[in-house]
């Protein structure tokens, strides 16, 4: 689980500085240690992303060493489909998305501008050309 969430705290990081975010300044987060504590608050919804993966997905192995086709899998569930208020899409378009919201809600907007994920299940996003 920790590669996982390891794949979801690197995007929320990214999307957070691409919007002009410091991911060390955190809401929730607060440790001076943490340099990602905003971008530790922005993963919360997509924990259960990982948890239901790892969940259906993983047997216990014995060595407790991940296999590359394991991380392979951890890293695709950013292709994976969950439900914005403006639709479906992948959670990747989607942290991209709850960022920007976030970033508009710390500009001086109300609560009702923040875009948050829900699980839908597990499936891979399909691109409509």
């Amino acid at each position: 689980m920790d590669y996982g969430y390891a794949v979801m705290r690197g995007a929320c990081a990214r999307a957070l500085v691409a919007h002009g975010m410091l991911p060390s300044v955190g809401l929730f987060h607060s440790s001076e240690q943490n340099a990602f504590n905003l971008a530790d608050d922005l993963i919360e919804p997509y924990r259960a992303i990982v948890d239901l993966h790892v969940a259906q997905s993983c047997p216990a192995v014995a060595d407790g060493e991940l296999r590359p086709n394991d991380k392979v899998a951890l890293v695709g569930l950013l292709n994976v489909d969950v439900a914005m208020p403006r639709g479906r899409m992948s959670v990747l378009s989607s942290i991209e998305q709850a960022a920007e919201s976030l970033a508009r809600l710390l500009d001086g907007g109300n609560e009702q501008v923040l875009e948050l994920p829900t699980l839908i299940g597990l499936h891979q996003h399909r691109f409509e050309m």
